[in-house]
């Protein structure tokens, strides 16, 4: 029944975001094109300048989903009301502090970029920005709790088809040639249309959620999440502030469009993170540990398979894409840069295991300390090294950072504390699938040199090609060499011949 779930979450999560997937690139294309770089680069620096801000929800959402997971587990409705009045009431404050800090920052905005628009209308564009993803920590509380049950799938559909209504608007006004501020003042309309949908299909779902609460529950626990909230945003948001910051508004341009296409790639996969962590985080309130061990080791396997196939497909196919299909030529980044942008998309991929382990877990007190650390270490060698390299020093920093830190210690933390046996076989799976992956997109990487790219379709066709290719050959040898990938493989064929027999 959890796999059901898991598997219904993901698909009623990815068709809709495929969609999205489509009309995000189109919507960045046309932004770019009609408003300019200047307008886009400072609609991507607010985003970032967002994240900071946005700390001082010190990650109350997971930590609250983490405390309704064993609530759902014992059935237990009035704990789960307790907990849903007392998140609504913090989240309600948590909005209200970042539009407060957010009106003082607006007045220093000059020092975080080098364009040539008014400060008055940074300001202005910057609260309406602030205003549109207040409204999420305003109108959220509902959905965690459908998350937390693993029926997600019965809000996705509504959520997903109003997001995308959201990017048509967005490309139509902005192909009309209407303001940037008129935009975001759509955008407000529509995203609160958003969640007001959506809330009305949970609150049918759970009726009992506008029951009162008996006690209010103390969410102290929020306050470990804190620096991995921190961590976090160092590592996706820091390096386009500094860009902006220290470079041109072309470098963010092109920084960010690379961003934009991995970072919906990892979205993709944090769909399937979010699909199985229900299931994963029930297991470890009901299951015995050893049953605990198998599906992590089959969770880990998975990941580390997804993270082969989509960081050489990114290799192959990213400068390509961004080049000849999506932008043009001048919004290239180099090759070295490129590279490591690439090693960076690995890695995050590859870790999401132990995230979710950690979540589900509730591991934050056990980890703030390394996750801290990384977040100083990436941070101080980004100023260090921008100086000098430039776009590359800054994800070279990232790179490092993650590797003398949250990279080791995370698994010999999980694995030695938690699960009490040795990490030396993690290790040794993620360095052989990491060699396996550079060597076959260096070998495959020759396909692309007998296809002329020059517009989507050609582009298409070898995307497909090497997709196949590349597919099959990760899946043999996966298949071969790694038990727990056959056990998810067969079990994922079972479900699915169930699945069209009934």
């Amino acid at each position: 029944m959890r796999k059901e779930k898991s598997i219904k979450n993901f698909i009623t999560s990815i068709i809709p975001y495929v969609i999205l997937l489509l009309l995000g690139f189109l919507r960045v294309s046309v932004f770019v094109k009609f408003l300019g770089d200047e307008k886009y680069a400072l609609n991507t620096l607010f985003y970032q300048i967002f994240i900071y801000l946005s700390l001082a929800e010190a990650g109350a959402g997971t930590y609250i989903i983490q405390l309704y997971y064993k609530c759902f587990a014992n059935d237990d409705k009035k704990e789960i009301v307790n907990i849903y009045n007392s998140a609504k009431s913090l989240l309600k404050k948590i909005a209200l502090i970042i539009l407060g800090i957010g009106v003082i920052l607006s007045f220093f905005l000059k020092v975080f970029t080098n364009n040539n628009l008014s400060l008055f209308y940074m300001q202005f564009v910057f609260l309406l920005f602030l205003l549109k993803n207040a409204v999420d920590y305003l109108m959220m509380a509902p959905k965690s709790v459908i998350e937390a049950d693993q029926k997600a799938y019965k809000a996705n559909l509504r959520f997903y088809s109003m997001k995308a209504f959201e990017y048509i608007v967005d490309i139509v006004l902005i192909y009309l040639g209407f303001d940037y501020i008129i935009i975001l003042a759509v955008e407000i309309l529509t995203r609160f249309l958003t969640y007001f949908i959506t809330n009305k299909k949970i609150f049918r779902e759970y009726p009992w959620l506008k029951d009162k609460p008996t006690k209010k529950v103390n969410l102290k626990g929020v306050s470990n999440l804190f620096w991995h909230r921190i961590s976090e945003a160092i590592h996706y948001n820091t390096d386009i502030i500094i860009t902006s910051s220290f470079l041109s508004p072309l470098l963010v341009t092109i920084y960010s469009s690379y961003n934009y296409l991995t970072k919906y790639l990892t979205d993709i996969i944090d769909m399937i993170g979010s699909a199985i962590s229900p299931s994963f985080g029930n297991s470890i309130y009901k299951d015995e540990k050893s049953n605990m061990m198998k599906l992590f080791e089959e969770m880990n396997i998975s990941f580390l398979f997804m993270a082969s196939f989509l960081s050489s497909m990114v290799f192959v196919l990213g400068n390509l894409f961004v080049g000849k299909v999506w932008l043009g030529d001048k919004y290239l980044i180099n090759n070295l840069a490129f590279i490591f942008l690439v090693i960076n998309f690995f890695i995050v991929i590859a870790r999401k295991p132990l995230n979710i382990f950690r979540n589900s877990k509730g591991l934050f007190k056990e980890t703030k300390v390394i996750v801290l650390l990384e977040a100083i270490v990436n941070l101080v060698l980004s100023l260090l090294l921008v100086v000098k390299y430039g776009l590359v020093g800054i994800l070279i920093a990232t790179t490092i950072s993650m590797l003398i830190t949250t990279f080791w210690y995370m698994p010999y933390y999980i694995y030695k504390k938690v699960l009490n046996i040795s990490c030396i076989k993690y290790f040794i799976k993620y360095f052989i699938v990491a060699l396996f992956t550079i060597m076959i997109s260096l070998i495959l990487s020759k396909l692309a040199t007998f296809i002329n790219i020059n517009n989507i379709l050609s582009w298409i066709l070898l995307a497909i090609i090497y997709g196949i290719v590349l597919l099959l050959i990760l899946f043999i040898a996966f298949y071969i060499f790694s038990k727990d990938f056959r056990d998810v493989s067969n079990k994922f064929k079972i479900l699915i011949v169930n699945r069209i027999k009934r």
